[in-house]
């Protein structure tokens, strides 16, 4: 019964990446955008769509952005104004980083994990982590394309927001 003590420690190790990552400002988040862009094999988010079929279960995927202190949900677009897609983007990078994070804390956790319990761990660490990053990895070059699309169309928004304006500041 004591091994199985493994399952709420790797749950913890995901609260703890949560908390880093909510705690880390727009501008911290920003320094992430360069290191996290698509990468020209990820074929602007397509790659994953088309070795895993993204849209046919990403719907499925729990989507925690109430969570964060934003408050920002990524289910959908509900805008196109510039303010609010860089808000999206970096709070997609939040959200990459969150699982990454918990992939990196799994890690060292991982090594403790009786042996006989190795293949269920590894299969929650996945399970829990992969999919979400893919899930970003997919839609990040999208809004990244409609923003600079909305930048070069020359409609910008009416006041330039410092930060990204929230939703519910919004509301």
């Amino acid at each position: 019964m004591r091994d199985f003590l493994i399952f709420p420690v790797l749950f913890a190790s995901q609260f703890l990446a949560s908390f880093i990552v909510n705690g880390m400002s727009y501008s911290t988040l920003q320094s992430f955008r360069n290191p996290l862009r698509a990468r020209s094999w990820e074929l602007e988010g397509q790659v994953y769509q088309k070795l895993f079929r993204i849209k046919a279960w990403k719907d499925l995927v729990p989507e925690l952005g109430r969570i964060t202190p934003e408050k920002f949900t990524k289910r959908h677009i509900e805008s196109d104004r510039a303010a609010y897609l860089e808000q999206f983007i970096l709070e997609s990078i939040r959200a990459e980083l969150c699982h990454a994070f918990s992939l990196f804390f799994a890690v060292p956790i991982f090594l403790f994990v009786p042996t006989h319990l190795r293949d269920f761990a590894l299969l929650y660490i996945i399970l829990i982590n992969v999919p979400c990053i893919m899930i970003q990895r997919t839609n990040r070059p999208r809004l990244e394309r409609i923003l600079r699309h909305t930048k070069n169309s020359g409609v910008m928004d009416p006041v330039a927001d410092p930060e990204p304006e929230t939703q519910q500041q919004k509301a």
